[in-house]
């Protein structure tokens, strides 16, 4: 396992031990210095740029409860008229705090994250007339989390800003909001009204929580040595000689990636959300079963769901309820269809949306035509959808049967497939051109010898599939409301002990680690 997810383990236990010696009212402070430390082993002279959004996120929240308070202090004396003047000036004043500071975070981001990118994007321009420019780049390692903490700390301000609560006064506390160490690696994301009560009020201990939060550390622990590292092999060997295999061992090589990155990606999660549920905190879902999906807008709703949730509510909102777009709602209504009025409304703030979760992703065209991607299969999907249920009612079929549900399912699969694949490529940072040779190699012919691969064993070939098998009975299980993972914790401390044992057992004997094995970092902990 990666050095960030087992500095991660340890500092979840490190504190688990001293968080409940400590009295309630300083069980924060635990949390923070923490969280300070940890940031501080992993990004070392970097931990300066989170504690200027720290900073600024804090100020920014200071200076808009002042306004808030001159308001409520200067509304009682002033008549109607004068009051609506008196909370355009304070709601204008905010705005202008609201943007200084989200422009500050957004700034730093761009400098560490995209600089290359919108630097390649100049030159290319400056080629179109045949100059030959070379802008500086800055190059830094990225902060440890920096995508993930740039939002949070966006959507604090952007929620101050609305009123929906008032900005911390406590500067050590907004500082563990947007510093809180097991979520900061790879999420999830946390909204501060759901996450701050928990972080700040000290939680008593319960060996129920602590007992779950465990189980869930040591399954993720299991999912990433495992599952995602030995499935690493194969996955990058196929991609690394894509164009000595033949098309059906791609097309095996893209499936395989998708279950590394979602046994990486939700193990990494489990450790996250392990570690808090020991400390009595709760965060925020971050998958749900996303392969039984039966559209690629289901998918995205159980697939990384913090990060979609955060782009609905300061993007596709915002901007589908803007002024300028409830005054087209209005001018088209009645003009065209129910469906055609939702679909074209929709339009801009999903490709807004998408856009900017490509860019998000990574900084290369590849994240972006990522994102485009799947605005676009949305926007089919919408149309499609429509269709498919004029047909349904036409035919009188009945669209919830078996085969059409599993049929939906396997479609939903290969779509997004295909989107790990530009996903993959982008992580490869491939050239467009080499993109395509990759999407192209698929279409070649030959047959499916997984062992001439050469690059693992039978016994390895082995438990990558029963890893999957195993990733994919859990989910089947818990839709169907059977969670293994509540049905264990309720049960007695000797069946606990036994399975608890039985799980360590198995990463201990069958872990990909040791000579010949290379661990993979989490593909998720680059943003």
């Amino acid at each position: 396992m990666n050095d960030i997810l087992t500095l991660l383990i340890l500092f979840g236990v490190l504190v688990f031990c001293i968080y409940y010696i400590v009295p309630k009212k300083h069980r924060y402070l635990v949390l923070l210095i923490s969280s300070i430390i940890f940031y501080a082993i992993y990004s070392k002279f970097m931990i300066c740029f989170i504690i200027l959004t720290i900073i600024s996120i804090y100020f920014a929240g200071i200076f808009m409860n002042k306004l808030d308070d001159k308001f409520t202090k200067e509304k009682e004396s002033l008549e109607k008229e004068q009051r609506k003047i008196l909370k355009a000036k304070i709601k204008r004043k905010k705005l202008l705090i609201l943007v200084i500071a989200i422009l500050l975070n957004i700034l730093i981001l761009t400098l560490l994250k995209y600089s290359g990118f919108i630097a390649s994007i100049f030159e290319g321009i400056f080629s179109w007339f045949n100059l030959s420019v070379k802008l500086p780049i800055l190059k830094l390692m990225l902060p440890l989390g920096i995508s993930y903490y740039t939002l949070s700390a966006i959507g604090y301000m952007i929620d101050v800003y609305r009123g929906k609560y008032r900005g911390e006064k406590n500067f050590f506390k907004v500082a563990l909001f947007v510093s809180y160490f097991p979520q900061l690696y790879e999420g999830p994301f946390a909204s501060y009204d759901k996450l701050s009560p928990q972080l700040y009020d000290g939680n008593d201990f319960d060996s129920k929580n602590a007992f779950s939060g465990l189980l869930l550390i040591v399954f993720g622990v299991l999912k990433k040595i495992v599952i995602a590292d030995r499935l690493n092999i194969l996955v990058s060997d196929i991609f690394k000689n894509y164009n000595t295999y033949n098309g059906l061992v791609v097309v095996l090589g893209v499936i395989l990636f998708t279950f590394q990155l979602y046994a990486e990606f939700s193990a990494a999660i489990d450790i996250a959300v392990g570690s808090s549920e020991m400390l009595g905190i709760k965060l925020a879902k971050n998958f749900n079963q996303p392969f039984v999906s039966q559209s690629v807008n289901e998918f995205w709703r159980r697939w990384h769901i913090s990060l979609g949730a955060w782009f609905r509510e300061y993007i596709f909102y915002p901007v589908s309820m803007s002024k300028g777009m409830m005054k087209f709602n209005k001018k088209i209504h009645g003009k065209v269809s129910k469906f055609f009025e939702l679909f074209i409304t929709s339009a801009l703030p999903l490709f807004l949306v998408w856009f900017t979760n490509g860019l998000w992703h990574g900084a290369s065209w590849l994240y972006v035509i990522y994102g485009l991607y799947y605005y676009i299969l949305m926007m089919l999907g919408m149309v499609v959808e429509n269709l498919g249920n004029k047909f349904y009612k036409k035919f009188n079929i009945n669209k919830d049967n078996k085969v059409l549900v599993y049929l939906r399912i396997f479609r939903t699969f290969v779509l997004v497939n295909i989107g790990m694949l530009i996903f993959k490529c982008a992580l490869l940072s491939t050239s467009l051109s080499e993109t395509f040779n990759i999407f192209a190699s698929i279409f070649s012919g030959g047959k499916l010898n997984l062992i001439s691969l050469k690059v693992i064993d039978i016994y390895d070939t082995i438990f990558c599939a029963l890893g999957i098998l195993t990733l994919l009975v859990i989910d089947i299980l818990k839709e169907h409301n059977i969670d293994l993972k509540e049905k264990i914790s309720n049960s007695n401390v000797y069946v606990k002990f036994i399975i608890l044992l039985i799980i360590i057992l198995v990463i201990i004997i069958f872990g990909a680690y040791g000579d010949g094995y290379i661990p993979a970092d989490p593909i998720y902990g680059g943003f």
